[in-house]
């Protein structure tokens, strides 16, 4: 900081006083230029990140073999982070739902990536509104639906599955809590989009009639 002053009187002694306004306001400019320079490769760097996790289920093949209206879960998700664990979020992990919350639906479907070799992990899917299209980078879609439970086939049954990474096509038995009135939808990983499904009637809807 002191050298700073004394480049700035320096500044002021050898230069008209104009002179030196100048200089100061050339060197604002390229500092800020080079602080939005960063930050814009700083952003890129980001998304281009986001945007890698999502590379392996671009273009994925989708064979849904049923879509089933379920009642509202009265366990926490098995998929909520352990109250140990940094990211605990106590007004989300280990809650139990609620109907007004969201309607639930057992999905069954299997998951090809385009490279059978690819990694990825199906605890992390979501379902977003069918008709959604991002107009910027890494946007949010309102209508998002989120993973209670998961399933994995395997030996010739679902088996309960945590999060992690696996490789290749899956066969997978997924519980999603799915906004109300939302009847068109496609998967989610990672800002990636792909398949469709229709969702039926709500248990609740069905019962109150």
């Amino acid at each position: 900081m002191l050298r700073f002053v004394l480049f700035v009187v320096d500044l002021f002694r050898w230069l008209p006083w104009w002179g030196a306004l100048a200089v100061l306001a050339g060197l604002a400019v390229g500092f800020w230029a080079l602080a939005r320079y960063f930050l814009y490769q700083l952003e890129r760097d980001v998304i281009k990140a986001v945007s890698e996790e999502g590379k392996p289920l671009e273009d994925a093949l989708v064979s849904v073999h049923s879509v089933e209206a379920a009642p509202v879960p009265t366990e926490p998700s098995p998929l909520d982070l352990d109250p140990d664990d940094e990211n605990f979020d106590p007004d989300l992990d280990g809650t139990v739902p609620t109907d007004e919350a969201a309607d639930y639906f057992w999905i069954d479907a299997s998951i090809a990536p385009q490279d059978p070799a690819a990694t990825w992990d199906p605890s992390l899917l979501t379902l977003v509104a069918g008709d959604f299209e991002a107009e910027e980078e890494l946007e949010f879609c309102r209508e998002m639906a989120l993973l209670h439970t998961l399933e994995v086939w395997h030996d010739g049954e679902f088996a309960p599955r945590g999060e992690g990474h696996m490789a290749g096509p899956q066969r997978l038995r997924m519980l999603f809590a799915v906004p109300h009135g939302l009847k068109e939808a496609k998967f989610a990983y990672h800002f990636t989009y792909f398949g469709r499904l229709a969702l039926p009637t709500p248990i609740e809807a069905v019962v109150s009639h």
